[in-house]
């Protein structure tokens, strides 16, 4: 059977075998890269070993992925040259270098980026194609917020008549990303206005989408009634940690410190790489420091588990990185879909903001519902972000509303406002309907 009747047939269901598993097509490639880039095996023998396979099925499975650009080969002897993490890691130093990297206000921006080398390198070269092609210096349109906002428009118009309006996602990615490093922001009216906008924009209406204290509190209960510990524990890390998704279906237990007086969580998170690889992934290790009463849940759920020697808090360790990942991404849809089931229960009992955000994002509103309940108990921006561990105080007004003592305040003060005498509000009530 050819290379790719076997890449074909894990595209419709029909996987390949992988150490007596079945696995798809693009989890044999980052299996073998991983081999390559980590474990530093390159020789076509040693990778077959390695896989389990012939030398000459494994030299298939090299050309397809050449073939696809994960790795290079040498054009005169077809070796193994560098793989495509390598080529951007090359590209990445090249774009430094080059006297476009080398103007201040760029070089600035591409040292501070935190996306992977290939998302770097898109980003400038999509920086370097808006100023060439409008002939502005990035200093002069990095000058002041308006000079930002008017090379952006000029570049939209050329490139509105040159390729057609919608064809500027890349440019618009970049060119917001870029801003950002200089705190020119723009904010949802403005970018719809000239045309900047994002696609994460349409979420700051979300913000202040939280769950009560009084309906987690109902809503916990019901699980626990009903036997779902395993929901249960993953609603109340959600709700204490304001963890991703990803990051508490990924959790591990010695990342937990059960300590009464030194109780503190560790969650990898993958949105933005930092340089801290794990299961095959880049990301980020945040610790958060919970209330105590995680602690005791995360004891009982830990005590049922029927394998006490697992290496993961929801399920046991698969033997590879892919099998993980592939049980991180089971886990959490199998969780989302039963907290969805609860959630539906008490849509009549959320403000609106919340029944539409439950609806479009359960497992992201216990993001918003950590950052929520600490702000009603008083809790600064800083002081959030320092416990959910964003990056920025800023940000943290795309998660959270007035607190509950600031609306109350605003509605002591709107019932001073003697806007309506008793006798209307009596005849309100007692009237009726022509």
């Amino acid at each position: 059977m050819s290379l790719e009747t076997q890449s074909q047939e894990s595209r419709t269901g029909r996987a390949i075998r992988l150490h007596g598993k079945k696995v798809s097509w693009s989890e044999l490639c980052n299996y073998i890269l991983d081999l390559i880039e980590n474990e530093k095996i390159t020789g076509t023998d040693a990778l077959s070993k390695q896989l389990g396979k012939t030398p000459k099925q494994t030299r298939r499975y090299l050309l397809k992925m050449a073939q696809d650009g994960k790795i290079t080969l040498d054009a005169d002897t077809g070796r193994l040259e560098k793989t495509q993490k390598a080529v951007n890691h090359e590209k990445f130093e090249r774009l430094q270098k080059s006297d476009f990297g080398k103007i201040r206000e760029i070089g600035r921006w591409f040292g501070n980026l935190t996306c992977k080398p290939a998302v770097a390198a898109n980003y400038q070269y999509s920086l370097k194609r808006i100023f060439d092609k409008i002939m502005v210096n990035p200093s002069a349109a990095l000058a002041s917020k308006q000079a930002f906002i008017e090379t952006w428009k000029t570049f939209k118009d050329f490139n509105d008549a040159d390729m057609g309006v919608g064809h500027d996602q890349c440019y618009r990615i970049a060119f917001r990303s870029l801003g950002d490093e200089f705190d020119y922001h723009i904010n949802l009216a403005l970018g719809k206005k000239i045309g900047l906008t994002s696609k994460h924009d349409s979420y700051k209406k979300y913000a202040g989408a939280a769950l009560s204290t009084t309906l987690t509190k109902i809503i916990g209960k019901e699980m626990l009634e009903n036997g779902d510990f395993e929901v249960y524990t993953w609603f109340r890390i959600g709700c204490r940690t304001g963890g991703r998704t990803g990051a508490i279906a990924s959790m591990t237990w010695d990342k937990i410190v059960f300590d009464e007086e030194n109780f503190e969580v560790a969650q990898h998170e993958t949105k933005d790489p930092r340089g801290d690889e794990w299961i095959g992934e880049d990301g980020e290790w945040q610790r958060k420091l919970p209330a105590i009463d995680l602690l005791h849940v995360l004891k009982h759920w830990k005590n049922l588990d029927e394998s006490p020697n697992s290496k993961f808090v929801w399920f046991e360790d698969k033997g590879s990185d892919i099998a993980n990942r592939k049980a991180i991404l089971k886990i959490r849809s199998r969780v989302i879909k039963t907290l969805r089931r609860y959630l539906e229960q008490h849509y009549d009992e959320m403000d609106l903001l919340t029944r539409e955000y439950a609806q479009i994002e359960p497992g992201h509103l216990l993001r918003h519902t950590f950052a929520q309940l600490l702000r009603d108990e008083g809790a600064t921006s800083e002081q959030i972000r320092v416990a959910g561990c964003w990056k920025s105080a800023e940000i943290i007004s795309w998660y959270t509303a007035a607190s509950k003592s600031e609306k109350d305040v605003i509605k002591r003060i709107g019932a001073k406002v003697d806007s309506f005498s008793q006798e209307e509000s009596d005849i309100m009530l007692g009237g009726k309907k022509n």
